[in-house]
C-alpha cells in the first residue's frame, strides 16, 4: 500500500532525478591497431558505462533497450513529474489565479452581507 507521502516521494524522485546517479561518462584513450593487431596509435573515445543494477533506483527508468546504435536508457518523464508537483503543491499558476479569483470574490460576497446588514440595520430605526 502506498501513502500519500510515498506518491510525493517517488514524483520528486522522477522530477530532480539526475543520469549521472545511472551511468558514468567521459573521455578515454584507446589503441588503434591495425588488421594484424599490431599497435599503430591511440585515440580519445567517449565512453559511457552503466552502473551496476543494485546501486540505481529502478523506479525511475522507464525503458532500458538494446538495438544497432547500442543500449539505450530512458528515465521516466520529469516534465509530468513535475507537472503533478506543481498541481500538487498549488503553485500552478492556472491554480493561483483560481485562488485569487475566488478570494476577490469572497470579499465581494462578504463586502455584499455586510451592506445588507446595514440596509436592514436602517430599516428598524
Amino acid at each position: 500500500m502506498m501513502t500519500e507521502d510515498d506518491i510525493v516521494e517517488l514524483k520528486m524522485r522522477i522530477a530532480f532525478a539526475d543520469i549521472t546517479d545511472f551511468v558514468e561518462f567521459g573521455q578515454r584513450e584507446v589503441p588503434i591497431t591495425d588488421k594484424e593487431g599490431n599497435y599503430i596509435t591511440s585515440a580519445t573515445a567517449n565512453v559511457v558505462n552503466f552502473k551496476e543494477g543494485n546501486i540505481v533506483d529502478g523506479q525511475l527508468i522507464k525503458e532500458i533497450k538494446k538495438g544497432r546504435q547500442g543500449v539505450s536508457l530512458k528515465l521516466e518523464d520529469r516534465d509530468k513529474a513535475l507537472d503533478w508537483l506543481a498541481n500538487y503543491f498549488d503553485i500552478n499558476p492556472d491554480n493561483k489565479h483560481k485562488k485569487e479569483y475566488d478570494n476577490a470574490r469572497l470579499k465581494l460576497k462578504e463586502k455584499e452581507l455586510e451592506l445588507k446588514r446595514e440596509i436592514e440595520q436602517k430599516k428598524n430605526w
